[in-house]
């Protein structure tokens, strides 16, 4: 059962977050309370004992594009299984197109490792930001610290020997640490304005901090450490459950030598143990921890206090209003002041961003003559795709609401031949086979135009490279039973392993490079098959172009849950010219035109 929570009625949610191994304070009503400019709703799956199983507790602010929303789910959802996070994903996805959401953004605590989740995400058409500095919303790289079974002689002892030595110069030196009030966040907020002048990020407002202590209560708190009297540095630790958090840092730049900053972080986290915490966070950084990173200072400092680097999945958006979600894009790229006009950005960048907002206006034009554009040539689809202009609601563009075929096609045409999970080739179908220069084979009557398409490719400066092609059953049951073991290797269970290796690697009699006519094709200068892939020339050529030689891109981002396989942007399939048109032209995928086809 599916339930719409407000602040005012979401206890239980607080309490499943609070008890939740994946649970974070900003899944909670408290954090919710503690941002008015935002609008707040939770959703939570119940079980038939009437258990929460699963929440996502949802942030929105209305945007200038007829008030249209962002949804954003900070560290959320909260969940067990991907059953459970594909559940309250769709109940979460239906709420926010009900209220005019054109983006759903979550970041999740899950790791980078978990290859089962990044699957199942991207199948439900959520796009992974591989940014791994403070651009995004929350970072993605975060250190911890293990707490459990710990006294406090023994976290101590785990500790690089300089962060110990620190830690008792601090005291040596003097420095107390205390917990501050409300009063003090006037000296705590100068010394944020101070280190972010310092560090190069803006400062929130002070009465960001004072409503944040307030709206958590008990579960935050503000110390300060001071020497004679006097406050060097502050810091806010915020506790849920047997987590702790350090949420926000700073200090002067006098009196840093007496390095208060280490024995505030042994403070705290002495804090936590006491409270029975088996987790310490000191959230984010930028990038690995390398020496050649700029931040490796950062990574060192958390190292020394016996914390793991640890590495999220990131932040992931699902675009229910594409055009909208584009064009919010383009304004966060071209006007977000925090890195451009950043204190150390140089006089050139400042000008060059300068010139960038200038042609805002012109893009915005551009946008709504190609919206008016796209109106009248397709009313039904303008009305699905363009929400903004045409319904307050996205509506599912179903085969059923396109317009008549313009040319006749026959669901028997061998250039149409569905092969799939539910329309498995039989071994003994085997085409008639020409080989490449290379050695690999395609079917011989789809040759010429794959030659034409790749010497036009190349005249175009490009480099593309056919990486595979024909698999006989034998080369793909090879590859999948591989790919089920390397899993395996990996930790997982045989059934989650078959599960995870049928969205990368086709069982045999499932595959298209059965049939001669699907091509991996990828640049020569990156032969990689990840979704960098589509950032190559040969990509963008082939994006643009493949389908005027009757090819398509067989597995687009957007559709991962009518074909059931993950974003490929490599694997093209050969339909012939008049039905690539089509399927270009209507923005749909190899099943969605097959299923219109046979409704006509």
């Amino acid at each position: 059962m599916t339930e719409l929570l407000t602040l005012d009625n979401a206890r239980d949610l607080d309490d499943f977050v609070r008890n939740h191994p994946r649970g974070h304070y900003m899944q909670t009503t408290l954090y919710g309370r503690s941002r008015p400019d935002y609008k707040w709703n939770g959703i939570v799956i119940r079980g038939e004992d009437g258990k929460i199983t699963a929440s996502i507790a949802l942030h929105s602010q209305a945007s200038r594009f007829a008030g249209m929303r962002l949804f954003y789910a900070p560290r959320g959802p909260v969940f067990t299984t991907k059953e459970q996070f594909r559940a309250i994903i769709k109940a979460a996805r239906e709420y926010c197109r009900e209220n005019k959401g054109y983006l759903l953004r979550i970041d999740p605590p899950v790791s980078a490792e978990d290859d089962l989740f990044r699957h199942k995400a991207e199948s439900m058409g959520f796009r992974f930001d591989p940014r791994n500095d403070y651009t995004t919303y929350q970072p993605k790289c975060v250190y911890q610290t293990k707490l459990t079974g710990l006294t406090e002689s023994e976290l101590l002892s785990r500790f690089h020997s300089e962060t110990r030595y620190n830690i008792r110069l601090a005291q040596r030196r003097g420095i107390i640490v205390r917990e501050g009030s409300l009063s003090d966040l006037p000296v705590f907020q100068t010394m944020m304005e101070e280190t972010g002048k310092r560090d190069g990020f803006v400062c929130k407002p002070a009465a960001f901090y004072e409503n944040f202590l307030y709206s958590m209560g008990k579960n935050a708190h503000l110390l300060l450490a001071e020497k004679d009297g006097r406050i060097l540095a502050g810091a806010i630790e915020v506790i849920l459950g047997k987590k702790a958090w350090y949420v926000y840092g700073c200090s002067f730049s006098e009196g840093r030598e007496d390095m208060p900053n280490y024995l505030l972080q042994w403070e705290m986290m002495c804090y936590a143990l006491m409270e029975g915490c088996t987790v310490y966070d000191f959230r984010g950084v930028e990038g690995v921890p390398v020496p050649e990173n700029p931040r490796f200072g950062l990574h060192r400092f958390k190292q020394g206090f016996d914390a793991g680097f640890i590495e999220y999945a990131g932040q992931m958006d699902l675009a229910m209003r594409p055009l909208v979600y584009w064009l919010m894009q383009c304004r966060a790229h071209y006007c977000s002041a925090t890195v451009p006009f950043a204190p150390h950005c140089s006089k050139k960048r400042r000008q060059k961003t300068i010139r960038k907002i200038r042609l805002l206006p012109l893009l915005f034009a551009a946008a709504a003559v190609l919206t008016i554009w796209t109106a009248l040539r397709n009313p039904k689809e303008a009305a699905g795709q363009v929400g903004f202009l045409a319904c307050p609601e996205v509506t599912t563009r179903m085969p059923n609401a396109e317009p008549s075929l313009s040319l006749s096609f026959s669901a028997d045409d061998w250039r149409l031949r569905l092969v799939n999970k539910t329309h498995i080739l039989e071994e003994n179908v085997v085409p008639e086979l020409k080989e490449l220069s290379n050695g690999l084979q395609v079917d011989s009557r789809c040759y010429p135009d794959l030659q034409e398409m790749m010497d036009d490719c190349r005249n175009a400066g490009r480099l593309p490279v056919i990486s595979s092609a024909y698999r006989t059953f034998e080369d793909q049951r090879e590859l999948y039973e591989n790919k089920i073991e390397e899993l395996r290797q990996k930790g997982y269970p045989y059934e989650d392993a078959k599960e995870m290796a049928g969205m990368v690697v086709a069982p045999p009699g499932t595959s298209e490079h059965h049939t001669g006519l699907a091509l991996d094709i990828v640049d020569r200068n990156y032969q990689l098959l990840d979704d960098a892939q589509e950032d190559t020339d040969v990509q963008r050529w082939l994006i643009d172009h493949s389908w005027e030689y009757g090819f398509v891109l067989r597995y687009p981002n957007t559709k991962s849950d009518v074909t059931g396989i993950v974003y490929e942007p490599w694997h093209y399939r050969y339909v012939g010219r008049d039905a690539a048109r089509e399927i270009h032209d209507r923005g749909l995928c190899l099943e969605e035109f097959l299923e219109l086809l046979s409704e006509e």
